[in-house]
């Protein structure tokens, strides 16, 4: 009927009640497992398409075939006896080829093809044209960000989006990542986010 928590909010049971006597009781339990799909939600189509005692769709055996001429069946709503993930995943696989040979047979089947489109090579990058290409007056700046070594770091943001040359020149896969560099040297690379107290520390070991 109904989950019974303790004082902090936590589950402690289930609430039962007898269907013959209506006695409510509680089921001290610390966990549960909610079942759903055991009855099949296919009162939409009762009196449109053949449905067994339980609800269920009946299909022609072995097939996804119902007793409507090109409707198909798939998954549990048609099966009363295994009701598993790879029973239905198999059964949508005979529908959806059920529907394509029903369309092609019947001459209903439309194709659309797409314009042929030639592939554009990318042009590969050097180091060379990276460094033309990269100016660092159009790059976004974000001091405020590590005011406290106003002094000492020169800080750029580089959106990857904007300027994917560089982040691929940089080897850089995503983001947030840090790179550190000191005389043009690359000293460091931090990819995901991080406590600041990181980022302090080894600025400070490289000032």
């Amino acid at each position: 009927m109904d989950v019974v928590s303790n004082t902090k909010g936590q589950m402690s049971g289930v609430l039962l009640k007898r269907v013959d006597t209506g006695e409510e009781s509680v089921l001290e339990v610390k966990g549960l497992f909610y079942g759903i799909g055991h009855t099949p939600n296919s009162q939409i189509l009762e009196g449109q398409i053949e449905l067994d005692s339980a609800g269920y769709i009946v299909v022609k055996e072995g097939t996804a075939r119902t007793s409507v001429e090109g409707v198909f069946a798939a998954g549990d709503v048609q099966d009363h006896e295994w009701r598993q993930a790879v029973t239905a995943a198999g059964s949508g696989c005979v529908a959806a080829l059920s529907v394509e040979r029903y369309l092609v047979s019947n001459d209903l089947l439309i194709e659309f093809h797409q314009p042929v489109t030639e592939e554009v090579k990318k042009k590969e990058l050097s180091d060379r044209d990276v460094d033309m290409g990269f100016d660092i007056t159009m790059t976004k700046h974000k001091g405020q960000v590590i005011d406290e070594f106003d002094q000492d770091v020169h800080f750029v943001e580089i959106d990857i989006e904007e300027d994917p040359e560089i982040a691929e020149a940089a080897e850089i896969m995503g983001t947030p990542c840090v790179q550190f560099f000191k005389n043009k040297e690359m000293l460091r690379t931090v990819s995901g986010v991080k406590m600041k107290k990181e980022y302090r520390e080894f600025i400070e070991a490289n000032k």
